[in-house]
């Protein structure tokens, strides 16, 4: 898939989205030996596309019910979940401990059952009303031992402003900043990390640096770290600062580009940000 669909999957209408997205050739990418994991076909990937922006919906994956807020961020996510993998991990016991940190409406909470039902799985989501559709989704599925937080995770306790983006692009930000934002509570992330963590993904978009280096101490509970990592234009890089924490906690990583620039020296347009990428961090000492 064509990096540049994702780096505007924010700003451009379904209709122009579907059209550079090429159905055919993401159908194809999601067929293995005829299946479509989840049971999704191209005409309904073909109508979740075509809705306009931020309008909720409801699908169907593995026969169940499936609430969802964005068409677009759905399909998304299914190629970086289903398709992509990013999270799969080999946990060494039937029963892990994975805390995901950005869950979103539940796709990831999804694919962690998937790969382990008896994981135990602690979950974080600060919007709202996104919250209220993973609540839903985790009914819907009917799954056990999965712990829901209408929070942010950060670097204490407290409350702060958050972006309201409507689909996968919340985050905390700074009160200044002109945007639609309400208040949400945040978690210190540190305080869930006193016991053996088989995978811990954070997908924050932006408060990603503040919260590793507050776990840093404790990072050595974790065996597998999933980390989205997203450079903002108009702030300072901090890429580094997260690799240090990763390096001296004893992890060995592996990056990938999370959106494809296609023309880095080129000034990027779009969503603000001028890098994204998927850091893999696995334990090695």
């Amino acid at each position: 898939m064509d990096g540049s669909i994702w780096l505007k999957l924010w700003n451009i209408s379904p209709r122009s989205i579907a059209e550079r997205l090429s159905l055919n050739y993401f159908t194809k990418r999601i067929v293995f030996n005829g299946v479509i994991p989840l049971g999704i076909e191209k005409d309904e990937v073909d109508r979740l596309l075509a809705l306009p922006r931020y309008v909720s919906a409801e699908t169907q994956i593995l026969g169940k019910k499936l609430q969802i807020v964005d068409g677009c961020s759905f399909v998304g996510m299914c190629e970086e979940i289903f398709v992509k993998k990013n999270y799969e991990f080999e946990a060494g016991t039937k029963n892990p401990l994975i805390i995901d940190c950005g869950a979103n409406v539940g796709l990831s909470v999804v694919f962690f059952k998937m790969l382990y039902p008896h994981a135990k799985i602690i979950a974080f989501e600060a919007d709202p009303y996104v919250y209220q559709v993973l609540e839903k989704n985790v009914a819907s599925f009917g799954f056990s031992d999965v712990e829901l937080h209408n929070t942010a995770v950060w670097s204490e306790d407290t409350v702060m402003s958050f972006h309201v983006e409507g689909s996968w692009g919340g985050r905390v930000c700074d009160p200044e900043e002109v945007i639609k934002k309400i208040d949400v509570r945040t978690v210190k992330l540190s305080d869930f990390l006193d016991q053996k963590v088989d995978f811990l993904k954070i997908d924050v978009e932006g408060a990603e640096t503040e919260v590793i280096k507050d776990c840093a101490g404790k990072l050595r509970n974790v065996n597998h770290l999933f980390v989205e990592y997203h450079s903002f234009a108009n702030k300072g890089q901090s890429l580094h600062e997260i690799l240090a924490a990763l390096h001296s906690c004893g992890f060995r990583y592996h990056i990938k580009e999370a959106v494809h620039r296609r023309d880095p020296f080129l000034k990027s347009e779009s969503t603000g940000m001028d890098s994204q990428l998927d850091v893999f961090a696995v334990r090695c000492r």
